[in-house]
């Protein structure tokens, strides 16, 4: 993988977990809160589980160098 490529993907994947930190801010900052309580947690668990996905890919991407 060249150089060129591995920055174009980390910055992708940057930009995907600063997104995914968003919704869990915007879910958690009481401006749903009409919602019901199973759907943020719901909401939080896949915003986290997202997180953690996109953050092993980017270690696996800097370690097959």
């Amino acid at each position: 993988m060249t150089l060129k490529t591995k920055y174009i993907a980390t910055t992708i994947l940057v930009a995907l977990i600063l997104f995914a930190a968003y919704l869990l801010y915007s879910i958690t900052s009481g401006a749903n809160q009409d919602q019901n309580p199973e759907e943020v947690l719901l909401a939080i668990g896949v915003t986290l589980l997202f997180e953690f996905i996109a953050g092993v890919f980017l270690m696996k991407l800097h370690d097959n160098d």
